[in-house]
């Protein structure tokens, strides 16, 4: 009973960080969304791989969050918000409508999993009801911050989200030392490459 309510802790987690990072400007909240994210992962994989392993995942996630924020603070001349540049063009610091679109589509995300996941689910036997909803939010809401985002930031906070939730499902399905590795070799991949682009694009190199 308690693993399943630690389960359903771990996908409100996942709901409402995900829910944030679709609309906050903030980079820093947003990093700390995404380690409550990654947190919230860790209790989900936790139940099908040893705890060595998913501590592993864990601080592999953390740690790929600190390459990207290392790397925005370290910088003399970063915005706390540097996300909606098309919205500071029109000269709107903290525009309402395109968050209320983007928590739409994240709601319609959601409803179209909750109507379908008897089905879903029938596919996945394997996976927990609960971890396969996770997973499955994870990679929506991955997808959404990919495609709503013109930052470097907000495409690596994606990708790391959209990793995440094939994690979630990967881990049950297939175990494997070795490709537990090598995801975790993705992530921090995709966070170094994400942050030399960060540097980059300041001008810090000239």
């Amino acid at each position: 009973m308690w693993i399943n309510a630690l389960r359903w802790v771990a996908l409100i987690l996942i709901a409402l960080a995900g829910a944030y990072n679709l609309i906050g400007n903030d980079w820093r909240r947003i990093g700390f969304a995404l380690t409550v994210e990654f947190g919230a992962i860790f209790i989900l994989v936790s139940f099908d791989i040893p705890l060595s392993l998913a501590l592993v995942k864990l601080l592999e996630g953390w740690m790929a969050i600190a390459i990207l924020a290392t790397s925005l603070s370290t910088l003399p001349l970063v915005s706390k918000q540097i996300f909606d540049y098309a919205d500071h063009q029109r000269g709107e610091d903290d525009p309402l409508s395109p968050k209320l679109f983007r928590i739409f589509l994240a709601a319609l995300i959601t409803i179209a999993l909750v109507i379908n996941i008897s089905f879903i689910h029938n596919l996945f036997l394997m996976i927990n009801l609960v971890q396969t909803i996770a997973g499955l939010l994870l990679l929506g809401l991955g997808i959404l911050m990919c495609s709503f985002r013109q930052s470097i930031y907000s495409t690596a906070i994606g990708l790391l989200t959209f990793m995440g939730g094939f994690e979630t499902l990967f881990t049950a399905l297939e175990p494997s030392v070795l490709l537990l590795g090598l995801l975790a070799g993705v992530d921090l991949a995709i966070a170094s490459v994400c942050a030399w682009l960060i540097f980059i694009q300041s001008g810090a190199i000239e």
